[in-house]
């Protein structure tokens, strides 16, 4: 049986290269360079279009040139009847830690970007022009220390006896690469339209990661909590993943505090 093919964007980045390294065996993937984008006639094979390629840094430019690159991605799955498989944000409105809305809450010109290039998708499929899936993706951990994830700052700062912490109240839902990984498998067999959510399903405090690093560890830590305890805004989220779960018969497997141990090994 031949192995789908797959192009990809980002396929340096943090997902894209865990992506490519576990499923290598199972698909084939090949970098999409938008800046110089094949003919058609080469595109003819390819199932889906992966689209990890995002500009990070906060800036009007940045948010023009991503929107530019999903008109691009979208243009060559329509014209090559691809599915499209584009990694969104997890950034919700939240009161007293219920979530009231599902809506995409904009706190900078990323979550901006996220939240324009979804209503393209939108609008295109309901043309009946394309078929995709959304992850809204929660906070992503594990597999490496090189990146400037949270997570590995805070591991980092556990080297030292005397820990010094800001944003200890903060709570986030975080999600093992692999387990990502694995979901990623499934829409890509799958094919389901829609948004769905990717996360573990349960949240926790920097406070909480810190009790279990400290526990981790063989050193006597002091940890001290400083001021602000949480951010004015967008202090708290957990993901919803009961269809997700249902539509791709999947489930995170990978526990907190075993990802944690794992990635510690590796520093």
């Amino acid at each position: 049986m031949n192995k789908k093919k797959i192009l990809i964007t980002g396929y340096k980045g943090y997902i894209g290269s865990f992506l490519k390294k576990n499923l290598k065996n199972v698909f084939t993937f090949k970098n999409l360079n938008l800046n110089k984008i094949p003919n058609n006639k080469s595109l003819k094979n390819y199932s889906h279009v992966l689209h990890f390629e995002f500009l990070i840094k906060n800036s009007n430019k940045n948010l023009i040139r991503n929107l530019q690159n999903m008109k691009k991605i979208i243009n060559i799955c329509k014209e090559n009847k691809i599915f499209l498989i584009f990694p969104s944000t997890a950034s919700f409105y939240y009161k007293n830690k219920k979530r009231i809305s599902n809506e995409i809450k904009v706190i900078n010109e990323y979550t901006l970007a996220k939240k324009k290039c979804e209503k393209i998708i939108l609008k295109e499929y309901k043309k009946k022009n394309l078929k995709f899936t959304i992850l809204r993706i929660f906070n992503v951990y594990g597999g490496t220390i090189n990146n400037k994830y949270y997570i590995n700052h805070l591991i980092k700062k556990f080297k030292n006896t005397k820990v010094k912490i800001k944003l200890g109240e903060n709570v986030r839902d975080y999600i093992h690469i692999l387990d990502l990984i694995s979901l990623i498998k499934r829409c890509i067999l799958l094919k389901k339209n829609g948004i769905f959510e990717a996360g573990s399903g349960k949240s926790i405090s920097i406070k909480g990661i810190s009790d279990i690093l400290s526990k981790l560890s063989s050193k006597n830590h002091k940890i001290v909590y400083l001021e602000p305890n949480k951010t004015e805004k967008n202090y708290y989220s957990k993901s919803k993943i009961s269809r997700t779960i249902k539509t791709f018969k999947w489930k995170p497997k990978i526990k907190l505090e075993q990802g944690l141990k794992d990635l510690i090994n590796t520093y």
